[in-house]
C-alpha cells in the first residue's frame, strides 16, 4: 500500500425496528483483504466494492460488483454485555478467514468460500421466484427451498441469469450462463406511469437508421438535407441496475417491484448529442430513479414502471437523537438536482442500494440509499404509496 492509495472498506452493522445502529455492533473490516488462497492483497485491484447483502437460503452472501462471497456474522458481545466465546477459524490455511475489525468489536465477519465471479459489471441484484408445481416434479416441502434464485444483470430491458451450486459443498454460488434470458422488445414496454419535467424534452440527432448519411459531409449540407430526428430525451439512455426486488400486490396481481436509475455519465453524455445543443449546461453526474414491477414468473415480464423520481435530504430533525442521530442530518444541501431550467429539492445523487420488506409488516418496505457520494439514509415506506407511483396514483 502507497500514500495516496484507494481503500474500500465494509462497514457492517445490526439495526432496530427503527432503522439505527444496535450500540456496540457496528464494525469496519477491510474486504479487500483476501486471505492466501484467494486474490492477494493487491489494492490496484479493489473488485470488492459497492457492495450489498441478500440472504439465500440461510446463507449470508455478500455481492461486491460482479464477485460474490459466503460470509458468516457472528456477534461477539451478548445483549446482557457478557463476551460471546470465540470461534476459531483457520486464518489462511483451510476455506474460512476471519477479517479483523478496523473498528468496533461487537460483530465477527468471516470469509467462508473464495469469491466467485458471476458476470461482468456492477449494481447487480439477487431475486427469487417461487418454484410452481407444473415447473418441478418433485414436491417441495420446505418454503425457504421452493425458490429459485436469480442475479439480475439490467432492470430496462430486463436481463438475468439463474444461480446454481447453491449449498454445494467446496464451492459458491455461480451464474448460469446458458440460462441468461434476453429482455422485453423496447416497444413493449409499459409507458412511464407519470410525467414528469422531461416529457416535453427533445433532442435533434442524427437518424442512425439512415445509412446514406455521409459524415465526412459538412454539418451545414446535413441539415439541409433534413438527416435529422427528433427523439424523446432520455432516447437511447441505459437504465441501470440499482435494487432489487420487493413482493407487492398491484391490482390483485403479484408482482415484484425493482428499482432502476438513469444518470448523467461524463463517459456518454447523450444529452450533449443534440443539434442545437440545449441542453450543454447539464452538469454530470446527476441521478434518477424508477420503480418497476416485474412479473414473478419467467421470464420476469415488466408490467409496470413509474415515471422519474427523486429522493430527498436527511431532515434536521434525524440529527437529534443523542445516541443515534446522523451528524449529516439537514446538511449537505447545497448539491441539488437541476435540469430543465427548474431546483428540485433534492440532491444532485442519490442512489438507492438497499431496498427491503420490513421484518414482521409486509405492508411496509425499506429503502436505503446514499446522498452525493457522502452519507447514508434509510426510510420505512408505505408499499402502497410504491404501487400507488406504479399506477400513476399520485
Amino acid at each position: 500500500m502507497t500514500a495516496g492509495e484507494r481503500i474500500s472498506y465494509l462497514a457492517i452493522a445490526l439495526l432496530d425496528d427503527h432503522l439505527d445502529v444496535i450500540n456496540g455492533t457496528d464494525v469496519l473490516i477491510d474486504f479487500n483483504l483476501s486471505p492466501p488462497f484467494g486474490d492477494g492483497n493487491r489494492y490496484k485491484r479493489q473488485f470488492r466494492e459497492d457492495c450489498r447483502t441478500f440472504l439465500i437460503r440461510g446463507d449470508i452472501q455478500i455481492l461486491c460488483n460482479s464477485h460474490i462471497q459466503r460470509v458468516r456474522i457472528r456477534r461477539t458481545v451478548g445483549r446482557d454485555g457478557i463476551t460471546i466465546p470465540d470461534d476459531p477459524v483457520n486464518n489462511g490455511t483451510g476455506n474460512e478467514f476471519r477479517f479483523e475489525n478496523i473498528y468496533g468489536d461487537g460483530l465477527e465477519v468471516t470469509l467462508l468460500h473464495k469469491s466467485t465471479g458471476l458476470v461482468g459489471g456492477k449494481n447487480l441484484n439477487i431475486f427469487r421466484s417461487p418454484v410452481l408445481p407444473s415447473d418441478t416434479d418433485t414436491v417441495i416441502e420446505n418454503k425457504e427451498y421452493s425458490y429459485n434464485y436469480y442475479i439480475q444483470i439490467f432492470p430496462i430491458p430486463h436481463s438475468y441469469c439463474r444461480l446454481t451450486h447453491i449449498h454445494e459443498a467446496g464451492r459458491n454460488i455461480k451464474c448460469d450462463s446458458k440460462n441468461e434470458y434476453g429482455a422485453m422488445p423496447p416497444a413493449s414496454l409499459p409507458s412511464p406511469s407519470f410525467d414528469t419535467p422531461d416529457i416535453t424534452a427533445t433532442r435533434s440527432i442524427l437518424n442512425s437508421m439512415d445509412d446514406t448519411i455521409d459524415l465526412s459531409v459538412d454539418m451545414p449540407q446535413i441539415n439541409k438535407l433534413g438527416r435529422y430526428q427528433e427523439v424523446p430525451f432520455f432516447h437511447g439512455s441505459v437504465d441501470h441496475g440499482t435494487a432489487c426486488c420487493v413482493p407487492m400486490n398491484l391490482e390483485g396481481s403479484q408482482v415484484m417491484v425493482g428499482i432502476s436509475h438513469t444518470k448523467f455519465s461524463s463517459k456518454e453524455p447523450f444529452w450533449k448529442n443534440d443539434k442545437y445543443k440545449r441542453y450543454n449546461h447539464f452538469i454530470h453526474d446527476q441521478f434518477l430513479s424508477s420503480f418497476i414491477a416485474y412479473d414473478i414468473k419467467p421470464p420476469f415480464d415488466i408490467v409496470a414502471r413509474s415515471g422519474l423520481f427523486c429522493l430527498g435530504f436527511a431532515n434536521e430533525d434525524e440529527g437529534r437523537s443523542e445516541i443515534n442521530g446522523s451528524f449529516f442530518a439537514g446538511r449537505n444541501t447545497q448539491h441539488r438536482l437541476e435540469l430543465f431550467n427548474e431546483t428540485f429539492n433534492c440532491p444532485q445523487i442519490h442512489f438507492p442500494s438497499a431496498f427491503t420488506e420490513v421484518v414482521g409488516d409486509q405492508s411496509k418496505a425499506i429503502i436505503g440509499y446514499g446522498i452525493n457520494d457522502c452519507h447514508p439514509r434509510m426510510m420505512i415506506v408505505e408499499k402502497e404509496d410504491i404501487t400507488s407511483r406504479l399506477l400513476g396514483r399520485i
